[in-house]
C-alpha cells in the first residue's frame, strides 16, 4: 500500500507531509526473512525515503531481529550514516511460559 502512486502522492502534499511525525516499520525482521520470496515489496520500502526527506525520522522495530538480519534491514531501509540508536533487550522473557500438552 505504501508504494502505490496514490500513497506516494500524499507525501507530495505539504499539509499531509507536515503532519507525519515518523515512519515506523514494525516487525522489520520480515524484510530479511520474506522479501526475496513472499513479500518482495518489503525490499522497496526504502523508496519512500525519497518522499519523506530527512525531516521525518524512521524506526525499524522487531523483537526477533538477528545481527545478520539487522545488517539486511539497515541496508534495505537505507539508514546509511544517519543517526542511530539501538536497543537490544535480549531474548530472555521470564514472564513467558511455554506449556506443551
Amino acid at each position: 500500500m505504501a508504494l502505490t502512486p496514490r500513497f506516494k502522492a500524499l507525501f507530495r502534499d505539504s499539509a499531509f507531509h507536515s503532519k507525519v511525525k515518523a515512519i515506523i516499520v514494525d516487525e522489520c525482521h520480515v524484510i530479511a526473512e520474506w522479501a526475496d520470496e513472499f513479500r518482495t515489496a518489503y525490499r522497496e520500502i526504502s523508496l519512500l525515503r525519497s518522499h519523506t526527506g530527512m525531516d521525518i525520522p524512521w524506526a525499524a522495530l522487531s523483537a526477533t531481529l538477528t545481527t545478520e538480519d539487522f545488517n539486511v534491514v539497515w541496508d534495505t531501509l537505507c539508514f546509511g550514516r544517519r543517526p542511530f540508536w539501538g536497543i537490544d533487550a535480549g531474548v530472555v522473557r521470564p514472564n513467558l511460559t511455554y506449556i506443551v500438552k
